[in-house]
């Protein structure tokens, strides 16, 4: 018993012997590596490898490398402090470990940072190395780094996209152990069995977004690699190639996954469905995560009633451009969103083919009743009819309606929205040109535009509309003078309404807002609304009003009489320059104390009375640019909080001395202040003497002071730094006459 256990102790000490040197060998590297890590005072971008740029964020802790359309066939050493790594759109076509073949080669290797304990998974065996040699270099194989991405322990980021890419073998990132976001987009990696070995993403524990997509689209024996996959058990968003196939079982394993993304964009992705998509299509989306899904762009005809009937967690369902699939095609598949936590719908686009015109039935929305649907969007569809009851099965949960850019010709959009209890945005904006048929179907009111300016006085007591019994026109409709004020209810949540561009070609009559006490952003520009008579009587919650680009010839100067809590007003590209020259008393703004930004540019405004802004206290912006301005007398002693005032393209050919004074002490109440004059034929006469001065004096007061330029008595354009030496010659001149 004695000489086995004597022989036994002797080979443990032997082992000791053997194995001491090796251990402390080992602990001296490694103490050595970190050691010169430490000592090494030189920046982190001195490790850049060639030919890549690298960028550091220091307060961060991130070190960019970007190596991107450099036409690298391989990966060049990577330092181990990186944390995104950009290698797109080069020649790459193999990313599995380094070449072992010959081992004579092993010992110029050099040494990493990262210790292999075993070697079971080396590359080693990928290359069909002999057994019996490893236990001769087993020592120097303890150190030799086996997978390329082996010492990238920090690296966060990976874009390996539009390179060449056939294959992804097992081990393929291993030692990514912080890896979040992975992206092999547009490379050759077919959706076949052996494209990606069954381990090939193992080790990625952090991964959270993967790009798959645009991978040589073919329908011949494709799958998806769910098996492959289902190792990334944190990712929380795929992006995919869309074949008529189920996603395979890997994807019960992946119960963290929030977004599926499959679509047409960009170009190069593929989404093809054809006819219909499988009815088991999300059969195995076992996530428990708030999930969405992203089909934007793909061919798809027909929406199976059972397809989401699994996927109850599903909040969004992008179906944007879904070419084909009509209105009536997501009628049909919308049957299995009956019982989801559906949030966000995004219908846009998809009636881009087939018949010319799409209507929104009664039936469209019924199967939404009971879900908590908060955002709809219906744009580009060219919906030419809304019946009026179309919106009433739409749950009470939802707050945003878009109805841009269709083809809507007639009023029952705004009888339809007031089934909408608890909406607060809808876009109606962007649609049909049309005017009333013939046979009068189509009650179409519209007024006589003769307002009478003499009744208008400062005390806004005036009758502002003429006897409305005379017909305005063949194709219109009268109301009588009992009828002045005409009622508008919106929904009574309504916050934000957007009508812009549906080209009606109506009044403004005196209009009062009903139902309503939140409206706060009104859009009704390019409209076609050549007469404004109002007043308007609308919320007090109302801040932002648009109407420009009605090319408006008329308004009353009582239109915003109580639109008293206006912040915002845009009225640029009308014709109001006749109305406002006639307001002598200032009454058109004059209620708008609390205005911020006004906007009256492009309006043929040749003259403002001094008291036009007498009341606006606490304008900030004010736009009078591309008018025909010739002088500027107006008093602006009252508006303490103007930062800009902008008179860019009008006539003007300076400042008279009380407008120089006037804005000097602007200037130097307000520090903000400046003022734009570009682009008017500025003189430098004796008759504008002061402004030149004040051009030389204050520049500040000017905004982009170097590109103001003027014009001396006998045609020579002087630009800003010219004027103070042509000053002194200007005012001997001026003195002299």
């Amino acid at each position: 018993m004695l000489a086995p256990l004597n022989s036994i102790i002797c080979s443990m000490v032997l082992l000791f012997i053997i194995i001491s040197p090796i251990q402390s060998s080992e602990k001296e590297t490694r103490e050595n590596i970190h050691k010169n890590i430490r000592q090494d005072k030189k920046p982190m971008m001195s490790l850049c490898p060639f030919p890549c740029n690298c960028a550091e964020d220091i307060n961060k802790h991130e070190f960019s490398v970007t190596c991107s359309n450099r036409g690298l066939q391989n990966i060049p050493d990577i330092p181990p402090q990186v944390t995104a790594l950009d290698l797109q759109n080069n020649l790459i076509s193999n990313i599995t470990c380094y070449d072992f073949k010959e081992l004579s080669n092993l010992k110029s290797l050099s040494l990493s940072y990262n210790k292999i304990k075993t070697l079971e998974n080396a590359c080693i065996f990928s290359n069909q190395a002999k057994l019996e040699m490893l236990h001769i270099t087993y020592t120097t194989l303890t150190f030799i780094e086996p997978f390329i991405f082996s010492n990238l322990s920090q690296l966060k980021v990976l874009d390996l996209s539009r390179n060449n890419l056939i294959q992804i073998l097992n081990n393929s990132f291993f030692g990514l152990n912080s890896l979040t976001f992975l992206s092999l987009q547009s490379n050759n990696l077919k959706y076949y069995n052996n494209t990606f070995e069954l381990e090939a993403f193992i080790g990625l524990n952090q991964l959270e977004i993967i790009h798959l997509e645009g991978n040589n689209p073919t329908f011949d024996f494709s799958t998806y690699p769910d098996e492959a996959l289902s190792k990334l058990t944190n990712l929380r968003e795929i992006f995919l190639d869309g074949y008529p196939i189920q996603l395979g079982p890997g994807f019960k394993s992946l119960h963290n996954l929030e977004t599926i993304h499959m679509n047409n964009y960009p170009p190069g992705t593929f989404c093809v469905f054809n006819y219909s998509i499988p009815n088991n299509f999300f059969e195995n989306i076992m996530s428990l995560k708030p999930f969405s899904i992203d089909l934007n762009g793909c061919q798809l005809k027909y929406l199976p009633p059972i397809i989401f009937r699994n996927i109850s967690n599903l909040i969004f369902l992008n179906l944007y451009n879904t070419r084909m699939l009509l209105l009536t095609g997501f009628e049909n598949g919308s049957i299995s969103l009956n019982d989801s936590n559906i949030k966000v719908l995004n219908l846009s686009k998809i009636n881009i083919e087939g018949p010319y015109f799409s209507s929104v039935s009664r039936q469209l929305f019924r199967y939404l009743k009971y879900t908590p649907l908060e955002s709809l969007d219906i744009s580009s569809n060219r919906i030419y009819t809304v019946d009026a009851f179309a919106f009433v099965d739409l749950p009470p949960t939802l707050e945003y309606l878009s109805l841009r850019n269709n083809k809507i010709a007639r009023f029952e959009i705004f009888i339809a929205i007031l089934t909408l209890g608890r909406v607060k945005t809808i876009d109606a904006s962007l649609q049909l040109q049309y005017t009333e048929t013939p046979d009068n179907t189509n009650v179409i009111y519209d007024f006589d535009c003769e307002i009478n300016s003499k009744h208008m006085d400062s005390n806004h007591n005036s009758n502002i509309l003429r006897n409305r019994n005379e017909t305005a026109g063949s194709n219109t409709r009268t109301i009588d003078q009992s009828s002045e004020t005409f009622y508008f209810p919106l929904p009574f949540s309504l916050e934000i309404f957007s009508v812009s561009t549906l080209k009606v070609e109506y009044s403004i009559p005196a209009i009062t807002v009903k139902n309503n006490k939140v409206l706060r952003y009104l859009d009704y520009s390019n409209n076609m609304a050549r007469c404004w008579q109002g007043p308007i009587k609308a919320p007090p919650t109302l801040q932002h009003l648009d109407l420009s680009k009605n090319y408006c010839t008329k308004m009353s100067l009582t239109f915003f009489k109580y639109l008293t809590n206006l912040t915002t007003l845009l009225l640029h590209d009308n014709v109001l320059g006749p109305t406002l020259a006639n307001d002598i008393s200032g009454i058109a703004f004059s209620t708008l104390t609390r205005l911020e930004t006004l906007n009256i540019s492009g309006n043929t405004i040749t003259t403002l009375s001094r008291n036009i802004f007498q009341n606006s206290i606490n304008l900030k912006y004010l736009n009078l640019s591309r008018n025909s301005l010739t002088h500027f007398e107006v008093d602006l002693n009252g508006v303490l909080k103007l930062e800009e005032l902008d008179l860019n393209k009008n006539l003007l050919s300076g400042f008279s001395e009380k407008n120089c004074e006037d804005l000097k002490q602007l200037k130097s109440r307000n520090s903000k202040f400046k003022i734009r004059i570009q682009s008017n034929p500025l003189m430098c006469t004796c008759e504008y003497l002061s402004f030149v001065h004040l051009l030389i004096t204050q520049s500040d007061i000017f905004d982009s002071v170097d590109s103001i330029t003027c014009t001396t008595i006998d045609g020579s354009n002087l630009s800003h730094d010219q004027l103070a030496t042509f000053y002194p010659q200007l005012m001997k001149s001026c003195v002299s006459q």
